[in-house]
């Protein structure tokens, strides 16, 4: 089945203001679609009026989403394209020399895989009953959420190891691979991207001229994408209980507690989450156990127009049982059975709100029946180390900032406090490594040309100086 077998004969519906209100040039409302394509591209604009609303209903049109789009879905398809091109062009890695296949050993390959061909599937069956909506809102999550901020976050070290190693050679063969599919998936929805993309990939004549993708189950994983799956989630929980209590990734934490019903979901992928969430020890929560307290509402939205007048009772009764029992309850048979004065209720997981009771110390999140709750003491040897992780990010930023190379050595100067010297000092190995730095000293006082930089509140003076040419780096600048 090729990309032009998905023409349709569908046209949009009215297409309102932000406001919905109908478009007239009398009113001022109305836009000029050729100034539109000339600043955003036809293509940021088709897939913004088929990700905001399906064709067959009224869309309120919003420049502001136009923009949105434009710097969400296709610059981040054009970033994660840049990122394979830059270290491509460093190793000299040609993708036309090695197999075309799927077949791969590392865990995290097989897992966007086995979310490609399954996102091909899903968008397949989505497109054939003209579900276009759906379609482009299922791509647009694999690009953003799974290729960038997963798949190709959790690869960088793959890609920065200085040889040129199997390993390497599989991550850029899944993502040339994971690209140019995708370039295939949207030909139908944004020609002009898909075909820069497929062109500038080297693979072929046109995208247009290519058959659309096609789903091989052999490759679909769902046990696997499951746990990865699970693994977002805590992760993305962890990230939230930060940010409640305002502590940075970058500043190591103890131990995170989570849900003992994900164990078996996490095993064997513990340390992934650990170093997302930057945490020494993962420890498991069992519903019994008296670490958590758990408050039950009913969500009124979902049991007003069923229990209605019961409403204020069924809240009372909620109040008066084991949060930990009843989630127990519900997991083991699907519902919980609420005892009122005149009758008994059936209630499902999407009958109720759960919310946890804070405990001192510790920064929770949850969604729907599984929580993490993080430890937020932090000993000395943790504030080190989080000092250690923010001059690593700095001394990163003030490389850009000085237009260094990729793989520019450098060395290092600082000026600190007491505190700051002596997590450099612990840290020194970690810092050197992490920033191509192969000299690095501590100066009594700031010197001529060093940057003031703001570590977790604490002034420090940086000096950066690239040494001995570098010829990967040299490499790099004549390709670009």
């Amino acid at each position: 089945k090729g990309v032009s077998s998905y023409k349709s004969c569908l046209v949009n519906d009215m297409i309102l203001d932000k406001n919905g209100q109908k478009m007239s040039k009398t009113k001022g409302n109305s836009v000029e679609p050729i100034a539109l394509m000339q600043e955003f591209g036809a293509d940021a604009i088709r897939w913004y009026l088929l990700e905001i609303s399906p064709p067959w209903v009224p869309t309120r049109f919003d420049v502001e989403g136009v923009k949105e789009i434009l710097g969400k879905f296709v610059g981040t398809l054009k970033n994660v394209y840049s990122f394979y091109a830059t270290y491509a062009n460093i190793d000299g890695f040609d993708a036309a020399k090695y197999p075309y296949n799927w077949d791969r050993s590392t865990e995290i390959d097989r897992w966007i895989i086995s979310r490609l061909h399954s996102l091909i599937k899903e968008v397949r069956s989505y497109t054939d009953v003209y579900e276009f909506t759906r379609s482009v809102r299922a791509i647009q999550d694999f690009v953003i959420n799974e290729v960038s901020n997963w798949y190709v976050r959790r690869s960088r070290r793959r890609f920065w190891a200085f040889e040129l190693t199997e390993d390497k050679v599989e991550a850029y063969r899944t993502l040339y691979m994971v690209l140019l599919e995708t370039s295939k998936i949207i030909a139908p929805f944004t020609p002009h991207l898909a075909e820069e993309l497929f062109q500038n990939l080297g693979a072929g004549l046109s995208v247009h001229l290519e058959p659309y993708p096609v789903s091989d189950s052999a490759y679909i994983d769902p046990e696997l994408e499951n746990k990865m799956q699970s693994v977002i989630d805590v992760v993305s929980l962890g990230r939230a209980a930060r940010n409640d209590c305002q502590i940075k990734t970058r500043q190591p934490l103890g131990e995170m507690f989570v849900s003992g019903s994900l164990q078996e979901h996490l095993s064997g992928m513990e340390d992934l989450v650990k170093e997302e969430v930057n945490v020494s020890l993962l420890k498991y929560i069992g519903e019994e156990d008296s670490f958590v307290q758990y408050d039950l509402k009913p969500d009124y939205k979902v049991m007003g127009p069923k229990y209605g007048s019961l409403l204020n009772e069924t809240k009372s009764a909620l109040q008066s049982i084991s949060g930990s029992q009843a989630l127990q309850d519900i997991r083991s048979n699907g519902y919980l059975t609420l005892n009122l004065s005149s009758t008994s209720l059936r209630l499902g997981r999407d009958d109720i709100i759960v919310n946890i009771i804070p405990r001192e110390g510790y920064a929770f999140a949850s969604q729907k029946d599984i929580f993490v709750a993080l430890d937020t003491h932090k000993t000395d040897a943790l504030i080190k180390e989080g000092y250690a992780r923010e001059l690593v990010n700095k001394i990163q930023y003030t490389r850009k900032d000085l237009g260094l190379e990729i793989m520019d050595n450098i060395s290092l100067k600082f000026a600190a406090d007491e505190e700051i010297c002596a997590a450099i000092t612990e840290h020194q190995n970690y810092l050197m490594s992490e920033t191509l730095c192969h000299s690095l000293e501590i100066v009594p006082e700031p010197q001529p040309g060093m940057q003031q930089v703001d570590i977790n509140g604490r002034e420090v003076f940086l000096g950066i100086s690239k040494i001995q040419p570098n010829p990967t780096a040299d490499k790099l600048r004549r390709i670009t």
